[in-house]
């Protein structure tokens, strides 16, 4: 177990508790401010064989787990044949840190297995009071009478009409009106050829 106000791991700086056969083992970090991770540093509980991964426990209820994502510093819990660990972290916020089912380049959090069960990651941060993310819905019911347009009143004088070409009737009972025909009408007299009267013989 380690208590501290800030740690800081560096330069390939680590935490270890791994087996090579056995059950990874348990980390505790009690701190208040700041646990920094950079360049290729590491916590870890891992198993080897058919062991288990260890439980890695950090807890910064006030503070913060910052890391370098391309540094490849990370927290892991991982085995090979058994399950892999439990990671608990309670923090106001984590950054840097990605989690991931297997380790990469960049800076991971991990509990997976290879053959076996991945571990879990629980991640709390106690400065967020579920009660203030609440909405507050109101209780009254809607009128649907209110929510639905009114018609045209039907003892009224109101009427519908449908113009157009092809248009409706005002009274289905009545016949349609045709649609005025259109005519080509002009004066034709400029177009007219006279010719001249022959003398009768």
């Amino acid at each position: 177990m380690v208590a501290a106000d800030r740690l800081v791991l560096t330069d390939g700086g680590a935490i270890v508790a791994n087996a090579l056969t056995g059950d990874g083992g348990n980390i505790d970090l009690n701190i208040s401010e700041l646990l920094l991770l950079r360049r290729n540093s590491l916590i870890s509980a891992e198993a080897g064989g058919a062991g288990n991964g260890g439980n890695i426990t950090i807890n910064i209820p006030n503070g913060f787990i910052v890391a370098v994502p391309g540094e490849n510093s990370d927290i892991i819990a991982n085995a090979v044949a058994g399950n892999g660990g439990n990671i608990n972290i309670t923090a106001t916020g984590i950054f840097g840190l990605e989690f991931r089912d297997q380790l990469t380049a960049f800076s991971d959090i991990s509990a997976s297995s290879q053959f076996g069960i991945s571990g879990t990651i629980t991640i709390s941060n106690p400065n967020i009071n579920p009660a203030a993310l609440d909405i507050k819905l109101t209780n009254a019911v809607l009128d649907p009478n209110q929510q639905v347009a009114q018609g045209c009143d039907t003892i009224g004088n109101n009427r519908f009409i449908a113009t157009g070409r092809g248009g409706l009737p005002e009274n289905p009972g009545n016949l349609r009106r045709s649609s005025v025909v259109w005519g080509d009408v002009r004066e034709l007299s400029g177009f007219r050829t006279t010719a001249p009267a022959a003398a009768p013989p």
